[in-house]
């Protein structure tokens, strides 16, 4: 412990005594360590974090396949209802919707367009999520004609309701109608990222024993003990029984169990893999030029390594010294690569879409903190090694008698110059990937999309929908008038834009279903 602690005194002596030198390495290391920390704090937010839910292990995805068009899709609430009841294999299964159209939360506050998604009421306790406000939906609010309920996400809690827990209990009308707000989800949830409003599959407007549309994401939960591939040998045995029982709705159709995945993850992965492994290459160049600055330094100081060794000092205890100059130098770098990665963390949290809520927990923790340590320390000896050993293994003797370089030099020299090569090779890397993208960013701006876009805005009016209960009592001929009367509606917009100043022109479309 002696001789390390004169180490690093004599490797704060030395570094202070070259200023210059030791702020233009700080700064390099600085840069690609702290790259480094950035991209790693969010790879092991997002793609190494367990999942935040209860026992996250046990947690799989039950899809339907349709090869080779649809790998992995949806599956219909009629197979749901029917796995449910017959496997045996999971302990718990449940399943939520995402509805093509959000609601208008109207009448409290400012009006805003939010979107939606209807879970079973075994959903939250699968994936054991306990609200942070009230409570989630019960087996009685699953069935049609239940009183309408709606759980809201914490995002929008905060942002509407300013996170009164009084909210619990109230009414919110969306499109039209009135639903009690029985329970706020914790921030943490980001089963489906953008949904600011979960309901009750009873507002789903299909036959719920349906075996033809494939809308249900569902969730199991594996029994102790039990895998994925014992849970796939039942649910493809199930899945014949299916087949056979419903041929119409089920020909070529699979089944197929996979672990939960974070949305965000699935998105993220390929590209976050891809910029960590950029920022390894950046990495790579830093330490290849602080081994260049290291070999000039070094030769510099020879004289100096040459009188230890004549005063008795082992070339080991030299060694030491060296190695301890690099990696404090490179201790130095990874502190202010933290400080860089923290404002960059920031900056970057601020343009996260909500899509990607997975990302909105990235910080640097402990785990962070541990990476950028070991890859500090790791840079460290890589780059000290290298001019240490290159200097110790000269004649420095000769340098001593000589007062000059010997032709040790020449190696020192020849390092360098591989070194040079090899920066040049791993810049090449990035950059040409850089080229490559920019111009595919370019091609996409430059492509006609067959009309007009300068000057031109656009919006989308979305219009309220009856109840799947009051749907399903149309007419025909209702069904019909209703269309009509959303068509003038159509009109009369279309009109009072056209009547706005600076408007030259109006046009648009109606979609609807007879």
């Amino acid at each position: 412990m002696e001789s390390v602690w004169q180490d690093l005194r004599h490797a704060f002596r030395a570094l202070r005594t070259s200023p210059g030198f030791t702020a233009v390495a700080v700064l390099t290391l600085g840069l690609g360590i702290g790259a480094n920390t950035a991209i790693f704090s969010v790879v092991e937010n997002v793609l190494l974090r367990p999942l935040p839910y209860r026992d996250p292990g046990a947690l799989v995805q039950v899809w339907n396949t349709y090869l080779p068009a649809f790998p992995k899709t949806p599956m219909s609430s009629g197979d749901l209802q029917d796995f449910q009841r017959e496997a045996g294999s999971f302990s718990q299964m449940a399943a939520y919707v995402d509805p093509p159209t959000g609601f208008n939360l109207t009448g409290d506050g400012q009006a805003e367009r939010l979107e939606a998604s209807l879970a079973t009421s075994g959903l939250f306790p699968l994936l054991g999520v306990r609200p942070v406000a009230g409570r989630t939906f019960t087996p009685e609010e699953d069935k049609p004609g239940s009183a309408p309920v709606v759980l809201i996400s914490h995002r929008l809690w905060q942002s509407h309701f300013g996170r009164d827990p009084s909210v619990v209990g109230r009414r919110l009308t969306l499109d039209g109608r009135g639903f009690t707000l029985v329970g706020v989800l914790p921030a943490e949830f980001r089963l489906a990222p953008t949904t600011d409003l979960w309901m009750p599959v009873s507002e789903y407007g299909d036959d719920l024993a349906s075996h033809l549309h494939h809308d249900f994401t569902v969730f199991a939960r594996l029994k102790p003990g039990l895998g994925t591939s014992q849970a796939q040998a039942e649910l493809t045995t199930l899945n014949r029984q299916e087949e056979q029982a419903f041929p119409d709705t089920h020909k070529n159709w699979g089944v197929l169990v996979t672990p939960m995945e974070d949305p965000s993850a699935v998105k993220m992965r390929l590209a976050l893999l891809v910029l960590f492994g950029a920022v390894g290459l950046v990495l790579l160049v830093a330490c290849a030029n602080i081994v260049n600055l290291l070999l000039a330094r070094n030769a510099v100081r020879q004289k100096e390594i040459a009188l230890r060794l004549a005063l008795g000092a082992s070339r080991s205890r030299l060694l030491a010294q060296l190695l301890t100059e690099s990696i404090l130098l490179s201790l130095l770098g990874g502190g202010l690569g933290v400080l860089l990665a923290g404002v960059g963390l920031r900056v970057l949290g601020a343009f996260v879409p909500a899509d990607l809520a997975g990302m909105k927990g990235t910080g640097l923790n402990a785990s962070v903190l541990g990476f950028t340590l070991a890859v500090s320390s790791l840079a460290g000896i890589v780059c000290g090694l290298i001019p240490a050993l290159e200097t110790l293994r000269q004649d420095l003797q000769g340098i001593l008698k000589e007062g000059t370089r010997t032709a040790g030099a020449a190696g020192g020299q020849r390092i360098r110059s591989l070194l040079v090569v090899s920066e040049i090779a791993l810049a090449l890397i990035p950059l040409v990937g850089a080229g490559l993208l920019i111009r595919s960013f370019h091609r996409l701006v430059e492509v006609d999309p067959g009309f007009q876009r300068d000057h031109i805005l656009a919006m989308e009016v979305d219009q309220p929908e009856l109840p799947p209960a009051e749907q399903n009592k149309l007419t025909n001929e209702q069904q019909l008038q209703l269309s009509r009367k959303q068509a003038l509606e159509f009109d009369e917009l279309v009109q009072r834009l056209q009547a706005l100043p600076g408007t030259k022109a109006v046009g648009g479309g109606l979609a609807c279903c007879l």
